[in-house]
């Protein structure tokens, strides 16, 4: 059977789509960014709705590591569209669940919560167990960034166990790391113990097949290590060597940072610490440049829990070489 020009254009699309799922799932992101841009000049070639949309998501999960957020929450709402343009219930679904990501990441959380709710609808007439799943794991990382760390720990245990039902091992690995960072955090939820087993778990699952999960496992073990008094160190620095390794990091970059300088200060190493800080604190810049919507970029400064926190701590370590400067004048 030979195939029509149309055809062959279709079936390459779809290769390449894959090759990006393959190529971000591993953290090979230059790779992944390369992919991206070509999917969106075959999309144009094919004329599909369904290709125009997977290569908006192409675009909108790389804009995540090495662009504009604001573009990322753009991009995603515009693939919503389009799934929805061309009748695809299952690019509607993915597209919603990175919509809520993206919104998520710069502190709108409200916005977040009604898109997935959206996807839940979506996902529920598709009876997609998958899509359940990563509504789940989205819904607890909103509820931990809120504060609300027992609600969190219950809609990533869902996740975990729709993970284990699924057999998917990423899913698992994530749903696991939110959990131990939500059960580290003082309250009357705190389950150390528990949050050390799933923060172990989840590095163990990602090890050697998913290198940005395993950066979030090693961070969430470098947290319940912190939570517990102990040497948090190791962890911390494996969770950065990842990050730096894969030359980004989705999600907890500037978590990382700060887990880094606490571990590294309580050990008493307060110059590398300083160093870690000014580190987190250049990242959090570059962010902001890149975020052309002020809006967002406010958004992204003010609600996001971890980006005040670094603010506060650049602040104080501002003011405190400021003072020792004024000192050694005097």
């Amino acid at each position: 059977m030979t195939l029509t020009r149309q055809g062959r254009d279709a079936l390459a699309f779809e290769a390449r789509h894959t090759l990006f799922v393959v190529a971000w799932a591993q953290g090979r992101y230059r790779e992944a960014g390369a992919v991206s841009e070509r999917l969106a000049r075959d999309a144009e070639r094919t004329g599909r709705p369904d290709h125009h949309c997977s290569a908006r998501l192409a675009s909108a999960y790389f804009n995540v590591v090495a662009g504009d957020l604001a573009a990322s929450v753009e991009q995603a709402g515009q693939a919503v569209e389009q799934a929805r343009e061309a009748r695809h219930p299952y690019r509607e679904a993915d597209s919603l669940i990175l919509l809520a990501s993206a919104q998520e990441l710069v502190g709108l959380y409200d916005a977040a919560v009604t898109s997935l709710n959206e996807a839940r609808a979506v996902a529920g007439r598709l009876k997609t167990a998958h899509h359940q799943a990563s509504i789940e794991v989205c819904l607890g990382r909103i509820h931990l960034a809120r504060g609300e760390r027992a609600l969190a720990a219950a809609h990533l245990r869902a996740a975990e166990s729709a993970a284990r039902e699924l057999g998917d091992d990423r899913i698992l690995a994530v749903a696991l790391a939110g959990e131990a960072r939500a059960l580290c955090q003082p309250g009357p939820h705190q389950d150390l113990d528990r949050a050390a087993e799933a923060a172990e778990l989840s590095a163990t699952t990602a090890a050697n097949r998913a290198p940005p999960v395993e950066a979030d496992g090693r961070l969430a073990m470098a947290e319940v290590a912190l939570a517990r008094g102990v040497d948090a160190v190791e962890h911390a620095l494996a969770a950065l060597d990842l990050m730096e390794r894969l030359d980004a990091q989705e999600r907890y970059e500037i978590e990382i940072f700060l887990a880094a300088h606490d571990a590294l200060t309580a050990a008493g190493r307060r110059e590398e610490a300083a160093k870690i800080l000014g580190r987190a604190w250049r990242a959090f810049q570059s962010r902001c440049e890149r975020i052309g919507d002020a809006a967002i970029r406010a958004s992204f400064g003010g609600a996001v829990a971890h980006n005040r926190r670094l603010q506060a701590l650049w602040r104080a370590a501002a003011g405190q070489a400021e003072g020792s400067a004024d000192e050694d004048g005097s």
